[in-house]
């Protein structure tokens, strides 16, 4: 199905995009966005996920350096950086970085969609129409260990452990609960199998809304933003909000 789309993979060790237009990216704090800045390749930025540069500034990437290079800084901030590609400006604190935004709401870019372009997400995706009377819990997972967002979890076990926790919390209330795990996830949850009904990870979950009917009582993350669109979700639980 996918080969008649034209789809280019390129490793990490195989950078060589100077003979390119234009290259977008989604996270230049990853070593393709470092090297690019190194190589002198201009680019333009993808916000990963929704509304994402509200919380990620100038204040948090300084820290406690004084005297950082700009020109190799990421998150937007170097000179290699054309535009940054944004949910939503107007919640955006103004920085040296705000010439570079260009706001492209992504509900607007759901919603445009056309009949061709829905019937290629079929043929790509070929998401099954979900036809479950029961109730439905959808838990976003993030990749808290590597991202360093809890203290208290430190190694694989307790990442999953944290999940668990969430699961057996409503395992009692006659819910199906529905896992969707992280594209970034690097952590293994098959333990969980038993407990939870898998989405694909790297299928986004607007698309499991848009293709298959899937709809939720309940949505619950750890702080991820990407809750904050779904409109396949009713009540929405964050253990954790970053923008308070």
């Amino acid at each position: 199905m996918i080969k008649k789309y034209s789809v280019n993979v390129i490793k990490e060790t195989e950078l060589q995009l100077s003979d390119y237009n234009e290259v977008f990216i989604y996270n230049d704090w990853t070593i393709i966005g470092q090297s690019m800045r190194d190589k002198g390749i201009f680019y333009n930025l993808i916000e990963d996920g929704y509304d994402y540069f509200t919380y990620y500034n100038k204040e948090m990437l300084l820290n406690s350096q004084e005297n950082i290079n700009l020109d190799l800084a990421h998150w937007g901030y170097s000179k290699y950086c054309k535009t940054i590609e944004v949910n939503n400006i107007s919640k955006i604190k103004e920085d040296c970085r705000s010439g570079k935004f260009i706001e492209l709401p992504r509900k607007q870019l759901i919603e445009n969609l056309d009949s061709k372009k829905r019937e290629m997400l079929f043929d790509i995706f070929n998401i099954p129409e979900n036809k479950s009377e029961a109730k439905k819990i959808l838990i976003l997972t993030q990749p808290l260990l590597q991202d360093i967002a809890e203290e208290c979890i430190t190694n694989d076990e307790e990442q999953v452990k944290y999940y668990e926790e969430i699961i057996d919390s409503y395992s009692k209330e006659e819910y199906e609960i529905y896992l969707k795990i992280h594209p970034r996830d690097k952590v293994d949850y098959r333990d969980l199998k038993d407990k939870a009904k898998f989405l694909e990870k790297n299928v986004p979950i607007e698309i499991y809304e848009m293709l298959g009917g899937y709809y939720f009582e309940i949505g619950i993350t750890h702080s991820s933003t990407g809750l904050d669109y779904l409109s396949c979700v009713n009540e929405k639980i964050f253990i954790k909000n970053l923008r308070s």
